[in-house]
């Protein structure tokens, strides 16, 4: 075999295909860096060979072509909650940002007619965003940030490939004209058929043809394939695997596995499996743990998904027959559920709400019982919920006692309404790990009960020895099991973030606050901001869920699943505040609130039992009135809040305003 090329005078050394691709510490693939190197011309991604060389004048920033070193280009991050972990430093992550955004936007600005030539453009778009939030918002360790900023600058020149090939490309190809002396300075194709040559060499592109060695071929010079030069040589400790379900000829020259490569790394890189929502005491904690680990590169690619499995409703949780007494344990525990029985009837009374809020019709409860905030609505003293969301939640009444204890991804927020200072003062320190644990493959993420919650928040991050229970077998299990909670707690703050115990002279910084023990006591900017932040990542890691719950992606391909999620995300939208159902008519803004209530109905349609009052919803925005906004918004939250109730048998945390009186 030669390689001969009719419009270069170099020849690249060919990317032979491996079964195991290596990566380097540049995070790129050496001689088989599709954005870097010329690879074999690939059906239907005729586009890789239109992606700009270095210097080329496209316009493009330098910053895509920097060779990325974990030494000097990461810096250690001492707000995660672990320790080596951080981001790529800002001076780099700012220019990479900007540049892939801008080619986002370039791309999207192509009519959509001329986009549908290539399947691939949606999803490149797709990964080129999760790939920037990894980047920029996601703590990792310095081989794996270094590997996620140069997907970011490898999706964003091919990006620019496939631009480049729609505006030029295409054009030349589709009419018969000779534009061989008009070479476009790109990366170019190896090829082994003759047709193919002859077309790359006529519409402009470099071109080097695999052929036997025969006496017809004519040389004119013979030159040396010049090895890469200008990425990194120097292994790194994790390769690929890549397993090609159709290999050809001894010296494989198949280029089928650039496509699914492209999607291996997206997803071995940017993808992320929330643990699933199991409550307390059910299955073992490892399990949670083992569906978030890495694994090898499947046939079937997954995507980040929340699972909620339901939980089968058992008769025994009904309460309309007699309710087991609790024994009151005197003291503060008897005040603190005295002020919350009475905050809630203080809070029915309130003419705003009681006006419309018909009567509730939930399941009677004795009135010794104790009233949970995971089954019943309690009102909090420091803020308003939006009144749809309040009138959900109360019309729901008092749920059933589940068949396991709650738990939830992040703080329930109603641990917050507390004058327990403490929880608020050591949250500053641990709100970092608490969201990194979420998406972190590499740490325990399963979520919390409502009593380690309160443990967590307390911060006494110590081992403790089982007590001695001299009392039936019930209460020594029961005993028992709280201990090894809390000590699951400790160990996961104290041992896996590192974190000491908490201590009253700790400053945490919120913003550019810095907040003392009486700080945090006395400065109501610290507790909203910490309410609003509870309220916000449980709202949307439980909207994720219920839609996975309801949804099932079982057996999707692996960007059906991206797109679903694209759709969840679309409902809160690129800022970090929730305009669904906070602006209420006759609110002259309320159409600022439109696009993402539209992107909650979207999402809703396929759900079960899906309203026809919202199916019936009009399909243009200009058709909306303040009428059509304020009942597809009642409707979407009371639907929403009973199919949560209905699938995981607790109330479900609903958004709130972004406390702009309280900023900082």
């Amino acid at each position: 075999m030669v390689v001969t090329s009719p419009n270069q005078d170099w020849i690249p050394e060919y990317p032979m295909e491996r079964s195991i691709i290596q990566t380097f510490s540049d995070g790129l693939w050496g001689v088989r860096e599709y954005s870097r190197w010329p690879q074999e011309l690939v059906h239907g991604m005729w586009h890789i060979t239109c992606i700009p060389r270095r210097g080329s004048a496209v316009g493009l920033p330098s910053v895509l072509w920097h060779r990325l070193n974990p030494d000097e280009d990461w810096y250690e991050d001492p707000r995660a909650g672990l320790q080596h972990v951080g981001f790529i430093r800002t001076s780099l992550v700012e220019p990479l940002r900007s540049a892939a955004e801008s080619m986002l936007n370039s791309y999207r600005s192509v009519p959509k007619h001329e986009r549908g030539r290539c399947v691939l453009g949606e999803q490149i778009c797709m990964l080129l965003d999760q790939s920037i939030e990894h980047m920029t918002r996601l703590p990792a360790r310095p081989s794996v940030a270094v590997a996620v900023a140069a997907h970011v600058q490898r999706l964003t020149l091919e990006l620019a490939g496939l631009k480049l090939y729609l505006d030029v490309v295409t054009r030349r190809i589709e009419t018969a004209g000779n534009f061989s002396t008009e070479l476009l300075d790109v990366l170019g194709a190896f090829v082994k058929g003759g047709t193919a040559a002859q077309t790359l060499t006529r519409v402009g592109l470099p071109v080097w043809f695999l052929q036997p060695l025969t006496p017809h071929i004519k040389i004119w010079r013979v030159v040396f394939p010049c090895p890469v030069l200008d990425l990194s040589n120097s292994a790194s400790e994790t390769a690929i695997l890549h397993a090609p379900h159709v290999r050809a000829g001894v010296m494989n020259l198949t280029g089928n596995w650039l496509a699914t490569m492209v999607q291996g790394v997206s997803m071995q890189l940017c993808s992320i499996t929330l643990p699933t929502l199991f409550g307390a005491g059910g299955d073992e904690p490892g399990e949670g743990d083992r569906a978030k680990r890495p694994r090898p590169l499947p046939s079937t690619l997954r995507s980040k998904t929340i699972e909620l499995p339901t939980i089968a409703s058992q008769s025994r949780g009904r309460v309309d027959g007699p309710v087991k007494k609790s024994r009151g344990r005197g003291g503060k525990h008897n005040k603190a559920r005295q002020s919350e029985t009475s905050r809630t009837a203080a809070s029915e009374q309130r003419p705003d709400v009681q006006a419309s809020v018909p009567p509730t019709p939930g399941p009677s409860v004795r009135s010794d019982a104790v009233l949970r905030p995971s089954q019943h609505h309690i009102a909090s003293p420091f803020y308003d919920l939006p009144i749809w969301w309040e009138r959900a939640l109360r019309l729901a009444g008092t749920l059933p006692q589940p068949p396991k204890s709650a738990v939830y991804f992040y703080p329930p927020p109603f641990l917050l309404d507390t004058k327990v200072h403490r929880y608020l003062h050591n949250l500053l320190r641990i709100r970092h790990f608490c969201r990194l644990r979420l998406f972190d493959a590499t740490i325990s993420g399963h979520p919390l009960s409502i009593a380690e919650w309160r443990a967590a928040l307390w911060g006494d991050y110590f081992f403790k020895a089982d007590p001695a229970v001299n009392k039936s077998e019930g209460h020594q299990r029961r005993a028992k099991r709280r201990f090894d909670d809390r000590n699951a707690v400790a160990r996961l703050f104290g041992n896996v973030a590192a974190m000491k115990p908490y201590c009253d002279t700790d400053t945490p910084y919120l913003g550019g606050l810095t907040v003392t023990s009486e700080v945090a006591a006395r400065d109501a900017r610290v507790r909203y901001h910490l309410l609003w932040e509870a309220h916000e990542t449980n709202w949307r890691c439980e909207l994720l869920a219920l839609d996975q719950a309801v949804v099932s992606r079982e057996g999707w391909p692996i960007m059906e699943r991206w797109e679903r999620e694209a759709e969840v995300s679309a409902v809160w939208g690129e800022g970090s505040g929730v305009t669904l159902p906070l602006v209420v008519p006759p609110d002259p803004d309320w159409k600022k609130g439109l696009q993402a209530l539209r992107a909650l109905l979207r999402l809703m349609s396929r759900w079960p039992e899906y309203p026809e009052t919202l199916r019936s919803m009009p399909t243009l925005d200009e058709d909306w009135t303040s009428d059509d906004y304020d009942e597809a918004q009642c409707c979407a939250v009371s639907f929403y809040t009973t199919t949560f109730v209905r699938c995981f048998h607790r109330l479900p945390i609903p958004p709130i305003a972004f406390p702009e009186d309280y900023h900082l």
